[in-house]
This record gives C-alpha cells, structure tokens and sequence, in this order.
C-alpha cells in the first residue's frame, strides 16, 4: 500500500469525500476512518488508519490510497491541510512560467 499520494491524489479524494460520500457517511460513522482510492472513487471504513487503509489495499494493490477521519476535523487534519496547501505553493512556484 502506498502511504504517499500526490498533493493532486489527496486533492481528489477530499474532493470525492465532499461531493459524494459526507452526507451519506458522516450521520453513521462520524469519528471513523475512511480510506479512499483516488483513481475510483472507492473506499473502506474502518477503526483506525491501518484498518481502512488494509481493507482498501486488499481492492486496490496499486496506486495511492488516502486516508482520514470522518467528521469535524481533527488537529491532524488541520496540520495536513497546512502542510497540503505548502506543497500546493510550493508545487505552483516550481513551474516553468
């Protein structure tokens, strides 16, 4: 499984979790872990990180999987938006104009 997925790849899938899967999901399994498949939208819930993430993986052996808890965000989640929107600044500095 890999742990590391593009800025583009955690992009879809939070973009994927808004559109599709937040009203259906978050009234049941508020405080759970999704793990989404950014090439297709699929996705697993689980416990923990490792859990949601295994039972995608075991779907998908290839490409990246993206992982984060359902619901309000947490204080890991406002850290990664941060280090997210660095890598995005980042990313659009080093193109070629």
């Amino acid at each position: 499984m890999s742990t590391v997925s593009s800025f583009d790849e955690r992009t879809r899938a939070h973009q994927i979790y808004e559109e599709q899967l937040k009203a259906l999901l978050e009234p049941t399994y508020l405080g759970k872990v999704i793990a989404i498949h950014p090439g297709t939208g699929e996705y697993a819930i689980g416990e923990t990180r490792k859990a949601a993430g295994m039972a995608l993986w075991e779907r998908f052996k290839d490409g990246s999987i993206v992982v984060f808890r359902i619901g309000p965000p947490t204080e890991d989640d406002i850290r990664m938006f941060y280090r997210l929107e660095a890598e995005k600044q980042i990313s659009q500095q080093e193109r070629p104009q």
